[in-house]
Formats: structure tokens, sequence, C-alpha cells
């Protein structure tokens, strides 16, 4: 189970995901196959309703175990031995959380460390209606002819919030998630952000062999095989990057207001 956020890059980490654990290192490992569990998933279950709240619930244990039964005997034909699901953060996540570790089910959370590059994210999409483009053309023109206004009166406020969030939440995952009935979990090793996973990063090959590992993928984290991975796994990902290889300065119309608000707080790193 992979938890994250919307406009995260949540698109390109499953699909990464998949591409790096599926047979394409030339042996056959167990294949994730991550796709979007919420309503769609759950409403067919009786049970589906314990899984919004603010407690754990038991309901919502039995609509998990129903929705990943469901989901391994639609791929028992196939040599995916491994389901998985991605969750998209929202409030009432509590029975969500406690029924994963309850279940011992593998998970991992995926952030964006970068929070304003995520609301400029969101901020396009909504602009054009696009989730997502095709290829490189179609970022371009998404990167250069929809550039959004940030509200800059709001932007410290809703940057301070969702950096809140993320201590909270990883707080709620320590309480929920540690200790003997789960598996005694440490819960922060398994907290990702989206800027350690990128190929900018030297270090992204230890982080995708944790991530992996963490996932079930693979029995270790091993890192050697994706170093000595020779070819193009990029062709098994299809997602298009639109706005993480520009300066903020250059995606965004408002960027000396919103740089105005920023600069002397303690996200003034965020508009590098």
């Amino acid at each position: 189970v992979a938890f994250t956020k919307q406009r995260s890059g949540s698109r390109w980490f499953v699909d990464t995901v998949v591409g790096r654990s599926g047979p394409h290192f030339g042996q056959r490992v167990n294949e994730i196959a991550l796709g979007g569990l919420g309503k769609q998933r759950l409403d067919p279950t009786r049970d589906h309703e314990g899984c919004y709240g603010d407690k754990p619930s038991k309901r919502c244990s039995c609509a998990l175990r129903q929705a990943f039964a469901k989901q391994a005997n639609e791929r028992s034909n196939t040599f995916q031995s491994t389901q998985g699901f991605k969750w998209i953060l929202r409030e009432d996540m509590t029975p969500v959380i406690a029924s994963t570790c309850e279940l011992r089910l593998q998970w991992v959370i995926m952030l964006r460390r970068n929070i304003l590059r995520r609301h400029i994210s969101n901020s396009a999409a909504k602009l054009d209606k696009r989730s997502h483009v095709k290829d490189k053309e179609d970022a371009k023109d998404l990167r250069e002819n929809f550039k959004p206004t940030l509200n800059p009166e709001k932007i410290y406020r809703e940057i301070k919030e969702e950096s809140d969030g993320y201590v909270k939440l990883i707080e709620d995952f320590k309480q929920l998630c540690q200790g003997p009935a789960t598996g005694d979990l440490d819960v922060a090793s398994r907290v990702h952000y989206y800027e350690d996973l990128v190929d900018s990063n030297p270090a992204s090959d230890e982080h995708w062999g944790k991530v992996l590992y963490q996932l079930g993928g693979w029995n270790t984290s091993n890192v050697t095989k994706i170093r000595e991975w020779v070819g193009d796994w990029h062709a098994v990902n299809g997602t298009v990057i639109v706005h993480g290889r520009h300066p903020v300065k250059d995606v965004i119309a408002n960027y000396k207001a919103v740089a105005k608000v920023l600069r002397g707080t303690e996200f003034e790193w965020m508009l590098h």
C-alpha cells in the first residue's frame, strides 16, 4: 500500500514501482500493481463505511481483506503475485491506517518535501483541467501557456498547515502501527520523499532499494540490482514530468509576489 497525496508525483511513483519491481530486471520477481483504492474499490464491500472516520474499525479491516482478495482473484492467472493499492491521504484516514497495520500489509508513505511545488502542480492541473500529460510537447504547452497564479496571502499558511500535517500524519502512523501487534514497525523509515527518489538525487538507488523491499517486491534492499541494471527501465514508465525540472520562477505567473511572502521564512528554500 502506498499512502500519498495528490500532485506529489504519485503517478510517477507507482509507475516506477511497477517498472523497477517487475520482470524487467532479467529475473522473475513479484510485481507490484498499484491502483487507486477508494470508493470504486470499497463501495462494493458491505463494510466499506467502516473505513471513513476517526477511530480504528474492524469493519474497515474486513473491507480491506475483501478488496485485496478481489484484486488477487483478478490477477490469479498472471505472474503478479503481489497486489497493491495507492491511497490518497485525507483527513479521516485512521481506520485505513490502523487496518493496514493490523493486517500486516506492506506499506510506505510517499510525500513531496517541497510543498510549494505540489501546490504549483495542483493549481496548474485545475487551470487546464489536465491531470496528466501524454508527451513532452504536451508538458511544454501546459508549462508555458498555463502558468498558475498562487494566492500570496494564503500560500504561507497553506504550506505551514500541510507541513504540520506531515508531522501529525507520521505521529498517527506511529501511534497506530508501532507495537507488538503490528510487528514493531519503524514508521520513520517508511516515509519517503519524491525529491529523494528522482534520478537527480545521487542516493536515489538506496532509497528505491528500501521502497521495493518495504513493499514486498524484493526480499532484500538490493541496491546492487538497481545499479547493475542494463537498459532503459524508464521505458516502462510513461509518466511525463511537467514542472519538476524547471525553476519555480519559470512556472508560476506571480513569482515575485510569492517569493516576497516566503523569503525570510522556514520555507524560503522551496523557491529554489
